[in-house]
């Protein structure tokens, strides 16, 4: 049995400082995630947080769809309502809800943990992905650099 290889990718994207994000926005823009998998039959994502220097208010969720392929038909504009185009849905390997929370005082992190979704890349390891915001609530980010997501990956 071969030893377990874990990765964190780290993903900053820039993001708006005004207006607020509202519900169904996309935040920030694709996420290309490089290096995910060292080997042709993927790799497991295990975790996913986002990270805030901000306070994330209650009702705020974050979603997150990762695709195998580089979803070039649909276009993901910051802070704008979030559209797939239908010839990228066969791209989409899964879909997640950042849902669990944790408060810093004036900070906060969305997590979603125990994934477990084989991931193989189409593209030597590059996967991508989208962030939107869902729930009841809107989301008011002081700097374009205020959120940091972190992709945990596990590789045998």
């Amino acid at each position: 049995m071969q030893p377990q290889i874990n990765k964190t990718v780290r993903i900053v994207p820039v993001v708006s400082a005004s207006p607020d994000y509202g519900i169904d926005d996309v935040l920030g823009t694709k996420m290309t995630i490089t290096g995910s998998s060292k080997i042709a039959q993927g790799t497991l994502l295990q975790a996913c947080t986002m990270v805030s220097d901000v306070d994330i208010p209650a009702g705020v969720t974050v979603d997150v769809i990762v695709f195998h392929t580089n979803p070039t038909n649909s276009t993901f504009t910051d802070n704008s309502a979030l559209t797939v185009h239908v010839d990228d849905l066969q791209y989409v390997i899964t879909a997640f809800s950042l849902a669990e929370r944790f408060d810093f005082g004036t900070a906060c992190a969305l997590v979603a943990r125990n994934l477990a979704i084989n991931c193989t890349p189409t593209n030597a390891g590059t996967l991508y992905a989208v962030a939107v915001i869902r729930g009841a609530a809107t989301l008011n980010l002081a700097a374009v650099d205020d959120i940091a997501f972190h992709f945990h990956f596990v590789q045998e």
